[in-house]
């Protein structure tokens, strides 16, 4: 990619100033939606609320939709996957999270389109996502501005692995147990289709272990790019990251799919870092240097455990766990030699029950 990448902040608020941002984000990138087909991608995690800052506020899905028909798209589509399994997931997480109400009869279950496609992955050649994904013209991202305690940031590259259906994403979870290969993986499956134009909901946001812990606060902003790297570069920085600490952001980079260092990126409008911003758990020990960060990550681990004053033992998180490692007695136990920490059960936890401890490793499991 030539030249440099524009990322647009605009200040908004749930009652008012979406439209206008939205607007301006659309002319800003140059987005020529007219007699096109549309698929609008949310993040639609699980079913909580809006104010729960979890999922895209309802509120930018109306605005982008509004934009749309001013616009004269020929047809649009709102839909997601969620991380929940069972097709009839779908609706539900859409009719909690307030974007069916105002999808004005565009939603669509995503997961009723699956085709098989090529992905160039080594842990995974080919996987299953929504046909609606090459079938659209135009492709407009809105995630939800997040952190996340596998891959730091949820922002604009992170919400395409919702292009994966059912149990694929599960599947790519277990075969990229690392970071660094899980970073590689996200990368891959959203380079199966970039966005034409990433709109972020920074409204309400969420710090410490997210995507969906109860940490959210208000930050009151819209970020908009036509470049997903860009844009969580942007992020990230906002966090109090450095350009090296989001790994999708660095392996996207490395590939020129986009710009992420702060050089290469113009900013219109007010960057103003969040001053105290909470990282999740897990990036304190990615920020130990050279031989004491080898030797800390082999010494030190961050693995879940259930609070259990909050849990209410529904089992969702052994349900979604990728490498089968929980079990309910009657509180979810995890058997911690087959946990990849992909943080799953934190991910999918409705009430914020699974917490992140530190454990220091026998020594005779450190040759593993």
């Amino acid at each position: 990619m030539g030249g440099k990448s524009t990322v647009l902040i605009r200040p908004a608020e749930y009652d008012r100033g979406i439209d206008d941002a939205v607007e301006k984000a659309f002319e800003r990138f140059g987005v020529d939606v007219t007699g096109r087909k549309v698929l609008i991608k949310p993040n639609l995690l699980s079913a909580r609320a809006p104010d729960k800052g979890v999922t895209t506020h309802p509120a930018v899905v109306a605005a982008v939709i509004s934009t749309l028909e001013r616009r004269k798209a020929a047809e649009i589509v709102v839909g997601d996957n969620s991380g929940m399994t069972g097709y009839g997931d779908n609706e539900r997480v859409a009719a909690k999270t307030g974007i069916l109400a105002v999808a004005r009869g565009y939603y669509r279950n995503l997961g009723t389109s699956p085709v098989r496609v090529p992905l160039h992955n080594p842990y995974s050649p080919e996987v299953t996502v929504s046909g609606e994904i090459s079938a659209c013209d135009v492709l407009i991202s809105l995630p939800k501005f997040k952190t996340h305690t596998l891959t730091t940031i949820t922002c604009a590259i992170k919400n395409s692995y919702g292009f994966l259906l059912g149990a694929e994403k599960a599947r790519l979870h277990r075969a990229a147990n690392s970071r660094d290969a899980f970073a590689r993986t996200v990368v891959d499956v959203w380079a199966l289709r970039k966005p034409d134009l990433v709109i972020c909901d920074a409204v309400t946001a969420m710090q410490g272990n997210g995507p969906s812990s109860r940490d959210v606060f208000h930050y009151g902003y819209i970020l908009a790019a036509a470049d997903s790297v860009a844009l969580d570069a942007v992020a990230g920085r906002l966090m109090g990251l450095g350009e090296e600490e989001v790994l999708t952001t660095v392996e996207a980079a490395k590939r020129g799919a986009g710009k992420a260092a702060a050089d290469e990126i113009d900013i219109d409008g007010p960057f103003r870092p969040i001053d105290g911003f909470k990282l999740p758990s897990t990036i304190a020990r990615m920020r130990f240097f050279d031989f004491a960060a080898a030797i800390a990550g082999r010494l030190v681990v961050s693995e879940p455990h259930p609070d259990t004053n909050i849990c209410v033992r529904c089992g969702l998180c052994r349900d979604h766990c990728p490498a089968q490692a929980i079990a309910l007695s009657p509180y979810p136990s995890i058997q911690h030699a087959r946990c990849i920490r992909c943080y799953c059960c934190l991910e999918f936890c409705p009430y914020g029950a699974m917490k992140l401890s530190r454990r220091v490793r026998f020594f005779r499991k450190l040759a593993r």
